[in-house]
């Protein structure tokens, strides 16, 4: 899987529009660390695919529920897939 290149918005933004990189969501550098780390096999998955493994250990809408809870850091983590 080739990955775009990354722009960083500010220089995205400071070029004319018409000579703007495409934008996506894709361009997050975690992203690209997480897809090259999953190719090499340099990150424990469970044998998940690299979709399903993104899907399951995104914790925005638990973080979001747990937000001032004291015990924020294990209620996000809960469930999370990890290999023991």
């Amino acid at each position: 899987m080739r990955l775009p290149p990354i722009v960083p918005p500010a220089v995205r933004t400071e070029r004319p529009r018409n000579e703007r990189a495409p934008w996506a969501g894709e361009f997050s550098l975690m992203e690209r660390v997480m897809s090259c780390s999953y190719e090499r096999q340099l990150i424990a998955t469970g044998s998940l695919p690299f979709s399903e493994l993104k899907q399951r250990n995104c914790i925005n809408k638990r973080a979001r529920v747990a937000d001032q809870d004291p015990d924020f850091s294990r209620l996000i983590r809960a469930n999370l897939p990890h290999i023991d």
